[in-house]
């Protein structure tokens, strides 16, 4: 990985560490699972659940997750539990849907929750016209209060490249992280070509704001598909197809996992705050 992308990343950071190092855990299936499971025929997420995101707050499990219709459509619906186990659905559900305009107009999601001060805020992949790939724009909604109601920006936060452009074809959001001393660091998965499932990468931006949000872009390359801006990690993993990275950091370490689009399993990259 480039050093340059590190010397940012590292000064990005610093203030995001935590005392406690991780140790390894071992995870045990849950008997009863699953969890939650799609809806009645007819419902909104009658065909799939699924790209879980948790949050923990006020001695509640939120559980934000993508729902999806027998017509393809997706959207963000809203489960909560007091003991991480027993999960209910709300009844107001999907929280976030499309409203048939703009660049969400058929599907809203998957999407990415982080809690600024006194509001929530969702990251979420948009898709204008049916297709069978993710979108290429990123939305934001917030609400005061995780059911909503969520106000949806007018414009994305973010889009694909321009032709021939490493991530001209989808954009979706993985990973969020508020800095202590303000501003966000996002990770996203980019590609141009998501049907044949090659060349995906992880790309990365900044936001003070967490509105205006600005690609990680190497001045030194600039020819296609590098011109605008440049994928955060190139070389984790084989076939040059690696995507959906969860960040995390602890003490002086950066631990990201992903994807192994093209196998199905699962990669750990690290890397030292000093």
């Amino acid at each position: 990985m480039p050093k340059t992308i590190f010397l940012l990343i590292l000064l990005l950071i610093t203030a995001c560490r935590q005392n406690d190092s991780p140790s390894q855990l071992k995870f045990k299936a849950y008997e009863s699972n699953p969890i939650l499971s799609p809806g009645a025929p007819g419902s909104w997420d009658d065909l799939t659940t699924g790209v879980p995101n948790i949050i923990w707050h006020d001695s509640v499990f939120y559980l934000f997750y993508m729902g999806r219709n027998v017509p393809g459509r997706i959207a963000i619906g809203l489960a909560t539990s007091y003991d991480g186990i027993h999960y209910q659905k709300f009844g107001g559900n999907p929280v976030l849907a499309s409203d048939n305009n703009g660049f969400d107009a058929f599907t809203v999601g998957p999407g990415i929750v982080v809690k600024e001060d006194s509001l929530w805020a969702i990251y979420f992949n948009a898709l204008e016209t049916a297709g069978f790939s993710p979108g290429p724009s990123m939305g934001r909604a917030t609400a005061k209060l995780p059911a909503g109601p969520w106000t949806r920006s007018d414009t994305p936060v973010l889009t694909t490249g321009s032709k021939g452009e490493w991530d001209a074809g989808f954009v979706i959001p993985s990973s969020i992280l508020a800095l202590k001393e303000g501003g966000y660091i996002m990770y996203y998965s980019g590609g141009y070509d998501y049907i044949t499932l090659k060349d995906f990468f992880i790309g990365m931006a900044t936001s003070s704001d967490g509105i205006n949000w600005k690609k990680y872009n190497d001045p030194i390359t600039n020819q296609h598909p590098y011109t605008e801006s440049d994928p955060f990690a190139m070389s984790l993993g084989a076939e040059g197809c690696v995507e959906n990275p969860s960040v995390l950091f602890l003490d002086t370490i950066c631990y990201m996992y992903y994807d192994y689009s093209a196998s199905g399993k699962i990669g750990l990259a690290t890397a030292r705050v000093h």
